[in-house]
């Protein structure tokens, strides 16, 4: 997705990469700081405290087994607007590079 938006500033810009790179940061800026503050609480929510992580791990063999698609679910439920993070990301319909 990032590569993406870089090649379509690169190509609005017409190859200016000072100002393609500029664009591109602005652009990738919200989504970033997002991005972040999500992993920070999975991290969180990951990494319980020890008393919570000693019983996780004691009763948490199943997660190992699990299909995909149903720790996929678990990790849905704990944080909602964390799965849909990069369904969220508006991508733009940039002009073919002419040049």
């Amino acid at each position: 997705m990032s590569a993406y938006v870089l090649a379509g500033q690169l190509a609005t810009t017409g190859g200016d990469h000072t100002r393609a790179l500029a664009a591109y940061q602005a652009e990738l800026d919200e989504f970033v700081r997002r991005s972040r503050v999500f992993a920070r609480g999975m991290a969180k929510t990951l990494l319980p405290s020890p008393r919570r992580g000693l019983t996780l791990l004691e009763n948490g063999k199943e997660l190992a087994t699990c299909p995909t698609s149903g720790l996929t679910r678990w990790l849905a439920t704990l944080n909602s607007k964390g799965i849909r993070l990069f369904d969220s990301f508006p991508m733009r319909d940039y002009q073919p590079c002419t040049y």
